[in-house]
C-alpha cells in the first residue's frame, strides 16, 4: 500500500521534472546572458520545494485536465516566485538563497533587481502561452487570476515592510494573518490550486470554494517557515538562519515572545530585533531564540502550524468538491501535510486518505 509519503515523494518528483524542463526551455539563449539570462538561470537550477506547480498539475489533473493543459501556467507560477524571492532578498537584505549566495550579493542591487524583472517577463510569456490554448473565457480568467494573484502578494509584503520601517509591533495574530493570506497565501496555494481547477475543468469549478482551502494551507506552511528559520544548522534550508529575527519580521513565535516575557525581556527583544541593532547578528539571534525556549514560543508556533494544517486538510472536502480524479485529491492532502511538516509518520496516510474520500465523494 503506497504511504502518503511515497505518494508525495513520488508525484511532486515527476511535476518537478515536467516544470523544471519547461522552465529550462523558456529562458532564451540569446543576448544578453552575462548580465541578465546566466542571473535567472544561477536562480532557476537552484532546488526550490516546487510545490506551487506541483498543486497547479495536481489541481488540473483532479479537475479531468492534463498536465499538458496547466503546464505552462505552472511555470509562470515559478517563475513569478522566482521574482518575488529576487525582489524580497533585496528587501530584507538576505545573504542567502537556496543554499548559494543571494543575487543582489553576488552581481550587486541593479543586476539583480533587473533578473527580478526579467523573471517577471518570462512569467507572462508562459501566461500567454497558456491563455492561448484556452477558451476565451477561461483565458481571461487565467489573466485575471495572476493579476490578482501579483497585487495581493505585493499588498502582504506591503503590510510586513510597513510595520518595520514604522517600528511597529503592536500586531495581533489576526494582522498577521492577515498579511500571510497577501504574501504568502495568494501565490503559493490559493492560485495555484485555482488556475489548475479553473483550467482542467474548463471553467465550470466555483473557485471561490478554494479559498479557505488555501488560505488555512498558506498559513500553515508560512508558520513552519518562520520555525525553519530559528532552526541553527537546519539541514537543506538555504537561507540564512535566523534571518527573521535580525531582520525584524513580525512571526507567531516573535509575536507569543513578546505576549509573554517580562518586561525587560520585551524591551530587550524589541532592542535586538531592530535590523540596526548595534550588536553581531549572531549574538542577537542567539539570545532572542534562547528567550522563545525559554517561554515555549516555538512549541506554541507548531501547534498553531498543526491546527491551521488540520483545518486545511478538512477544508479539501468543499475545495475539491466534484472532483473526478481521486488520487490527485489525496497526493494534494498529503502535499498539504508535507509541506507543513506534519508527515511525520507513515500512519497519517490513512487519516489522508480518508479525507480525500470525503473531499472527492
Amino acid at each position: 500500500m503506497t504511504t502518503a509519503r511515497e505518494l508525495v515523494e513520488r508525484t511532486l518528483a515527476a511535476d518537478q521534472r515536467r516544470v523544471s524542463a519547461a522552465i529550462a526551455a523558456t529562458v532564451p539563449r540569446e543576448e544578453p546572458q552575462r548580465h541578465l539570462y546566466e542571473l535567472i538561470d544561477d536562480l532557476l537550477q537552484r532546488p526550490g520545494k516546487g510545490f506551487r506547480a506541483s498543486l497547479c498539475l495536481a489541481s488540473c489533473r483532479a479537475f479531468g485536465g492534463s498536465d499538458e493543459q496547466a503546464l505552462d501556467a505552472a511555470v509562470a507560477l515559478e517563475l513569478l516566485h522566482s521574482a518575488f524571492l529576487v525582489h524580497d532578498d533585496i528587501e530584507d537584505g538576505a545573504t542567502q538563497r537556496r543554499g548559494a549566495a543571494a543575487l543582489h550579493r553576488s552581481h550587486g542591487v541593479a543586476l539583480a533587481l533587473n533578473a527580478g524583472d526579467g523573471l517577471c517577463a518570462l512569467a507572462l510569456s508562459s501566461l500567454a502561452r497558456s491563455a492561448a490554448r484556452q477558451p476565451p473565457e477561461v483565458a481571461a480568467a487565467l489573466v485575471g487570476e495572476i493579476a490578482h494573484l501579483f497585487r495581493r502578494t505585493v499588498e502582504g509584503q506591503a503590510w510586513e515592510l510597513g510595520w518595520i520601517a514604522d517600528g511597529n509591533f503592536d500586531i495581533s495574530e489576526a494582522d498577521y494573518f492577515r498579511m500571510v493570506l497577501g504574501k504568502t497565501c495568494w501565490y503559493s496555494t490559493i492560485h495555484p490550486c485555482r488556475l489548475g481547477a479553473l483550467i482542467g475543468s474548463g471553467g465550470s469549478v466555483k473557485l471561490d470554494s478554494i479559498v479557505p482551502f488555501g488560505f488555512y494551507l498558506g498559513v500553515a506552511f508560512q508558520i513552519r517557515d518562520d520555525i525553519d528559520n530559528l532552526a541553527p544548522g537546519a539541514a537543506g534550508y538555504g537561507k540564512d538562519v535566523g534571518g527573521d529575527i535580525v531582520e525584524g519580521k513580525r512571526t507567531i513565535p516573535m509575536l507569543h515572545l513578546l505576549r509573554n516575557g517580562s518586561a525587560a525581556e520585551r524591551d530587550e527583544v524589541l532592542r535586538l530585533s531592530d535590523p540596526n541593532a548595534a550588536e553581531p547578528a549572531a549574538e542577537r539571534i542567539l539570545r532572542v531564540r534562547a528567550l522563545m525556549l525559554k517561554h515555549r514560543s516555538l512549541e506554541y508556533a507548531r501547534d498553531v502550524a498543526d491546527r491551521f494544517t488540520s483545518k486545511a486538510i478538512a477544508e479539501a472536502r468543499h475545495a475539491f468538491a466534484g472532483a473526478v480524479g481521486h488520487v490527485d485529491v489525496q497526493y494534494i492532502c498529503a502535499m498539504a501535510l508535507f509541506v507543513c511538516g506534519a508527515l511525520r509518520s507513515e500512519h497519517s496516510h490513512d487519516r489522508v486518505a480518508m479525507r480525500a474520500s470525503e473531499a472527492s465523494g
